[in-house]
């Protein structure tokens, strides 16, 4: 008995990059570490999860030509807060005005408290669960047994954990916005052809 024929996706484009941004961001959540080997990859996983609208708009431009309701849904979605910012940490990363992120170091003690370095100072938390914050020196290597964890300064994602935003973003693309889409694309594909111009685009 022979193996039942796949269906062919109707974005196969837009998929294949979705695909290869969570495989870039797989990657990247081993690079935790203290030092440049995170942020210099950081502009490129940020630059794969915005390629997946650039791509999304050039697949589906005959598509929403033919079909109002996909067009004003896209239009809708380039205004949303996750997409618009999205851009923003892209460029501000690529163009290495500032970082987007910052360092939270943690050190889980002998004793078993918790020490944490970040931004503002030190930060001790004891096993009777007492905490003393003073200032402190940036950690420029990771101590054994040590994690680092980068938490995006500004935003929507603000004080989220730099993968787990990003992945967030994807599981979006992959769970919500690409069914969404997809149906968009059999109605059309299924309706009789229609006149009318779609509304226009905006910048992605």
């Amino acid at each position: 008995m022979g193996s039942e024929k796949k269906t062919p996706s109707r974005l196969p484009h837009t998929e294949g990059q979705l695909a290869r941004a969570e495989r870039v961001l797989k990657a990247q959540r081993h690079r935790s570490t203290v030092g440049p080997d995170f942020a210099d990859y950081a502009p490129y996983v940020l630059d794969c999860a915005a390629h997946i609208g650039r791509v999304f708009k050039i697949e589906t431009g005959p598509t929403r030509g033919a079909n109002n309701a996909f067009s004003v849904w896209w239009h809708d979605l380039l205004q949303d807060d996750e997409f618009d910012w999205l851009r923003q940490y892209r460029d501000t990363e690529l163009k290495d005005v500032k970082r987007i992120t910052r360092i939270l170091t943690t050190i889980r003690t002998q004793d078993g408290g918790i020490l944490q370095v970040h931004d503002v100072g030190l930060s001790v938390t004891k096993p009777d669960g007492t905490t003393k914050t003073s200032r402190a020196k940036d950690v420029n290597k990771l101590p054994p047994g040590g994690t680092a964890e980068y938490i995006i300064r500004i935003g929507p994602w603000a004080d989220q954990e730099f993968t787990a935003a990003i992945g967030g973003f994807l599981t979006r693309w992959r769970d919500v916005l690409l069914p969404a889409a997809l149906e968009f694309v059999r109605q059309t594909s299924e309706a009789p052809p229609r006149q009318g111009l779609a509304m226009e685009d905006g910048p992605f």
